[in-house]
């Protein structure tokens, strides 16, 4: 299949998830530093489920609360601004894509177990190498695997002759390539553009496994790359088959390394045992 084909293909699906209503209403607020609590506690009131997220994880054991909180505006003051953005961002995109994928081979809440991990590296890597950037890297780590659904639940026949290459032994990505001229993340960057997704958010997904080709939103890029890798490392080996990944300290690992000395603190035991607790975390949804 050539990419003009399987564009054409994509915009014929009618089943093809639509971004959420409150993703972009979200984004804007996260731009100001000075947007109040109030105008999320105004914008999540809209929806009942996920007011009711918000109340779950405030009231789980991580916040180690004496006595249920029962309040929204409380709630969000307990959590943070940076809480809700990224409660926000999982809630609404876990429903629309529990509605979207319905035949994949395998459990989706593990899929966005790593969706999660990834997002949290990069969050967290963002607020070490470039904070001006952690709302987009997290979006961006969210979202960066989401062709591989797209591909199983649209293309089943083509994504049957991916496997299968896979098993004779071809490469994840190359296998892809071969199959559909462009890898999952191709199919994803072609999703969150028609979602007018921004460029920041949507050049570091395109380019997240093959950041020394992007010139453009590079530190974005590097970072979404990086913490794909760690996600991979502390998922169990059971879980592997979900990504088609395995951790890989390749030549782009090293490469970026070397041009990008800043990095460094990512070869260091240390820093890394400091930071998995906290990519680790997982953020509670409804099912």
């Amino acid at each position: 299949m050539d990419v003009v084909e399987l564009r054409r293909r994509l915009k014929d699906i009618k089943k093809l998830p639509a971004c959420p209503k409150i993703i972009p209403q979200a984004i804007k607020l996260s731009r100001n530093p000075d947007t109040p609590i109030s105008a999320y506690e105004r914008l999540i009131s809209q929806d009942p489920a996920l007011t009711a997220d918000v109340l779950r994880s405030v009231n789980s054991p991580y916040y180690g609360m004496r006595n249920p909180v029962s309040s929204l505006k409380v709630a969000l003051n307990i959590i943070g601004l940076q809480e809700i953005f990224r409660l926000i961002l999982n809630a609404s995109f876990h429903k629309t894509f529990q509605k979207t994928f319905h035949k994949l081979s395998y459990n989706f809440d593990v899929f966005w177990k790593h969706s999660q991990m990834t997002a949290n590296a990069a969050h967290v890597l963002a607020q070490t190498f470039a904070p001006k950037f952690t709302a987009e890297a997290y979006i961006a780590g969210l979202l960066h695997d989401i062709g591989i659904p797209v591909m199983e639940e649209f293309f089943c026949e083509e994504w049957t002759d991916v496997i299968f290459l896979c098993e004779e032994g071809k490469n994840y990505l190359e296998a892809e390539e071969r199959i559909f001229g462009v890898t999952h993340a191709g199919i994803v960057s072609f999703l969150l553009a028609n979602w007018n997704i921004p460029e920041n958010i949507t050049v570091p997904v395109q380019y997240h496994h093959t950041p020394l080709s992007a010139d453009i939103h590079t530190s974005i890029v590097h970072i979404v790359y990086f913490a794909d890798r760690l996600a991979i490392h502390l998922m169990k080996d059971s879980e592997e088959n979900v990504t088609q990944e395995t951790l890989d300290k390749d030549h782009i690992w090293n490469e970026l390394l070397v041009h990008f000395p800043q990095y460094k603190p990512l070869d260091d035991t240390r820093f890394l045992e400091k930071i998995k607790p906290v990519i680790a975390r997982r953020l509670l949804v409804a099912a």
